[in-house]
């Protein structure tokens, strides 16, 4: 949505892409060497010329940025989980080779490393209902994040790490995302985060799961439900 929004057209193939956004997971061993593979694909196909510009966003990239950007020097620009609203920016100063004088400050927190590392270590993103976004889905059905991170501390688990603390959603914003996507033709939400029914005990008033629920379930035209 946000690249659409910036006037980039997404493409179905790679072939002839000016960029190729590369969205990675860290979770486990065979995610990380699948992430590794996606990228030295793309990266090849750089080499060759097919593409211009290859941007690898996600855990992978939040976890071992600086690894990743000495071993896989063709990489141009990497984003962790709580940059990829910048992806425009990043595309649109990429390919115009300039930058616009209008171009927004450096927010804190971001690292650089020669200009192609912007993972940022404060992991503070919420997503919101009006930033714009592309369902992938089937048109009657769509994801809704309702939080973000995780306020557990298992030993066998990375996401904390990856993705920060809990952050849930305030509900109002989540309604208004649904009647948004329900005014798209979504009949059905799945609703996902990486703790689904920790849902909001860090809002004021901490409701949980069970007031969402309900609320998703006054908005007009949505069907089905359904819990990740």
């Amino acid at each position: 949505g946000l690249t659409q929004q910036a006037g980039f057209d997404l493409m179905a193939e790679p072939e002839g892409a000016d960029a190729v956004v590369i969205n990675t997971c860290s979770f486990i061993g065979e995610a990380k060497k699948e992430s590794v593979d996606a990228i030295l694909q793309f990266v090849d196909l750089k080499t060759q010329g097919r593409i211009k510009s290859v941007v690898v966003t996600g855990c992978l990239a939040q976890r071992y940025v600086e690894e990743l950007g000495s071993e896989i020097p063709e990489v141009d620009h990497f984003l962790g989980t709580s940059d990829y609203t910048r992806i425009a920016e990043v595309l649109r100063n990429d390919l115009e080779l300039e930058t616009p004088a209008n171009a927004p400050e450096t927010p804190s927190g971001l690292v650089h490393v020669d200009g192609r590392n912007l993972v940022t270590s404060s992991l503070k993103f919420l997503a919101r209902y009006d930033l714009p976004r592309v369902n992938t889905l089937h048109p009657a059905s769509a994801y809704l994040k309702i939080s973000e991170g995780c306020d557990n501390d298992c030993a066998f688990c990375i996401i904390p790490k990856l993705r920060g603390r809990q952050r849930s959603r305030p509900m109002e914003d989540l309604v208004k995302e649904a009647e948004k996507l329900a005014a798209q033709g979504v009949k059905e939400l799945t609703l996902i985060a990486e703790d689904l029914t920790a849902y909001g005990h860090d809002l004021p008033g901490r409701p949980d799961l069970g007031h969402l629920l309900r609320a998703l379930g006054t908005v007009r035209d949505i069907r089905w439900v359904r819990c990740m």
